[in-house]
């Protein structure tokens, strides 16, 4: 079987699986434990419950995340308006091989039909933001093209495979809210079971696997808690940690081979496009590290009601709402050090439209 096919058919039976999970652990925890073992009836009852209430809650909060989606960039929207910046840096690079030094501006020619250009945006090694070629749309909002769903999604965060759906800014809140619940079930049931031990059957097998099973999960869930909340204290998202695992590997490649693997760091690497301090007409690329957060606003509250907030996804189904948002991209706090970081003479810049742009 191919790799590609073995993913599809993972990601399909997945779900089920954790579904067949969770209704074994229904089994052996109401019935099997609660119902048969634990006496007064009043107790077994109690626990029955609670417990059913937890699991309609999961399943509950399961179809929301399902049936919400992640949310999605409705229209098409137009590409930035810079073809004047890089012209303008042509030929500004052009002025400075022959010499001429003096501080002057250069003329911006717009275009009603493009997007307006923002001070700061998030590009690739050649000064270009994201576009999706099947949506033919600029990728505004920290999107990326699912395809799954085989179109851009919001702030998209992971496919989960055990859910059967993708997380973005739309479902993300609800998504935090069931492996909580999740992981809060499991914690119950072994807290009932091993409080109880001593009064019922606690040996009985499907009680031991019942226990093995709520260790387990609950160690898995919890470690995917706690990777949210490291996520959430910058306001990153998995794929934005995953590129830049990608871009660590390809720091330790250089190192062994050498100069190589140079050109694919550049192309993986993160950049960002921003108008020249001082002169008019002028936009600069600067390179960004591993330790760079441009989405962090430096509170964490700020930064989970950024990541969790389901009006921010219903913004961009207009174009004119999108062209006001779009000034918006990265955060005030990560703007004021990038600039400072660039009048300290502390990073490399490159004017742009000094890389060719390949069609």
């Amino acid at each position: 079987m191919k790799p590609i096919k073995l993913i599809c058919c993972l990601q399909r039976f997945t779900p089920l699986c954790v579904v067949a999970l969770l209704g074994f652990l229904e089994y052996s925890f109401s019935y099997e434990f609660s119902y048969k073992c634990v006496h007064p009836r009043s107790a077994s009852i109690g626990l029955i419950v609670i417990f059913n209430v937890l699991l309609t809650l999961i399943f509950g909060l399961w179809f929301a995340v399902l049936y919400s989606g992640p949310g999605f960039i409705e229209c098409q929207i137009p590409p930035y308006d810079l073809d004047s910046f890089f012209k303008n840096g042509q030929k500004y690079i052009k002025d400075q091989q022959k010499g001429d030094c003096s501080a002057k501006n250069y003329e911006i020619v717009t275009h009603k039909e493009l997007l307006s250009v923002p001070d700061m945006f998030i590009c690739n090694f050649q000064g270009l933001p994201g576009w999706c070629t099947t949506c033919k749309s600029l990728k505004l909002t920290r999107a990326h093209h699912s395809s799954s769903c085989n179109r851009c999604v919001i702030t998209m965060d992971h496919f989960c495979t055990f859910l059967g759906g993708v997380i973005g800014q739309k479902n993300y809140g609800m998504f935090l809210g069931l492996i909580v619940l999740m992981n809060f079930i499991c914690l119950f049931s072994f807290i009932s079971i091993f409080s109880l031990r001593k009064s019922v059957n606690g040996t009985h097998p499907t009680t031991i696997i019942c226990v093995i099973g709520c260790i387990t999960f609950f160690g898995m869930v919890t470690n995917l808690i706690l990777q949210n909340l490291l996520q959430i204290r910058h306001n990153e998202t998995t794929i934005e940690q995953l590129a830049k695992g990608d871009i660590k590997r390809a720091y330790r490649r250089i190192k062994k081979k050498g100069i190589y693997e140079k050109d694919h760091l550049k192309r993986i690497a993160t950049y960002v496009n921003l108008k020249h301090p001082s002169i008019e007409g002028i936009r600069l690329v600067v390179p960004l590290t591993v330790e760079d957060y441009p989405y962090d606003t430096g509170s964490f509250i700020e930064n989970f009601r950024c990541r969790t907030s389901r009006r921010h996804a219903s913004l961009f189904q207009d174009k004119k709402v999108i062209a006001v948002a779009s000034h918006q991209e990265v955060s005030k706090l990560f703007a004021e050090k990038l600039l400072e970081r660039i009048h300290k003479h502390e990073i490399e810049v490159t004017i742009f439209g000094k890389e060719s742009i390949e069609t």
